[in-house]
């Protein structure tokens, strides 16, 4: 309840997003940070976005719960 009026809070208690890749790049330092590696990278965009290739991805983010989100590019 109290995330809900001060939303500082909620992303200190329950965390928030970070993002891995973007653009072409693998944000190295965030791996780093989140305690991946490349292949962990790879296995969430293996599961999450169907595909074995970077290349049919725009971006992809480790949420606060662990699991990843994979944006693909637009066609």
């Amino acid at each position: 309840m109290v995330s809900i009026h001060h939303p500082s809070f909620g992303v200190m208690v329950k965390g928030q997003h970070t993002c891995l890749y973007r653009n072409g790049t693998i944000n190295e330092a965030n791996l780093k940070t989140c305690l991946l590696s490349k292949s962990d990278l790879m296995e969430g965009v293996r599961k999450e976005g169907n595909t074995t290739s970077l290349d049919d991805i725009d971006e992809v983010y480790i949420e606060a719960n662990g699991e990843f989100s994979v944006i693909k590019k637009s066609k």
